[in-house]
């Protein structure tokens, strides 16, 4: 069953707590910086004693979250999933730092949100433009350059080998 975290958050907030546990199945949201805010909301449901997660579904950012916490409570208890996805964003973080995918020091000083200067997204962004979808050697540039942090942090944090789908 999917709770809306209103009905989960409202007995604290009202201050009536609850001795009954809640049993949570979780739909986890991909898109990037989303996944780090998810993180949040999770480290708090698995600080809560009342809520046992029972099922974990993400795309994207969300799967990530998913897979390092499923993996973390096969093998310990939710101060493991916590202490794991904790881990996981440090991971992340460190490897955004290295990306050549990034803000210009102008753009830094200015305030400028936008890649539009970015030599590494300019340059994605032509071989984007220029090689054919269907060219095998564009999918091994981008997924070695996409993917390949993600994928190499996702399999340090976590063991999908102990993870059944179903």
């Amino acid at each position: 069953m999917l709770v809306s975290l209103q009905s989960v958050f409202s007995p604290v907030v009202m201050g009536k707590v609850h001795d009954t546990g809640q049993k949570l199945d979780l739909a986890l949201q991909g898109g990037g910086a989303h996944g780090a805010y998810t993180w949040g909301v999770i480290d708090r449901l698995l600080a809560d004693e009342r809520i046992e997660i029972e099922g974990i579904s993400g795309t994207s950012a969300g799967a990530m979250n998913g897979v390092v916490m499923a993996d973390a409570l096969t093998r310990g208890d939710k101060e493991t999933a916590r202490q794991a996805l904790h881990d996981f964003w440090q991971a992340v973080s460190r490897a955004g730092m290295a990306s050549p995918i990034r803000r210009t020091p102008m753009d830094i000083l200015t305030g400028n949100w936008s890649l539009d200067h970015s030599p590494g997204f300019i340059a994605m962004d032509l071989l984007s433009r220029v090689a054919s979808p269907i060219n095998s050697i564009r999918s091994t540039l981008i997924r070695f350059a996409i993917s390949s942090p993600a994928i190499s942090i996702s399999s340090a944090c976590a063991n999908v080998n102990n993870l059944s789908c179903l």
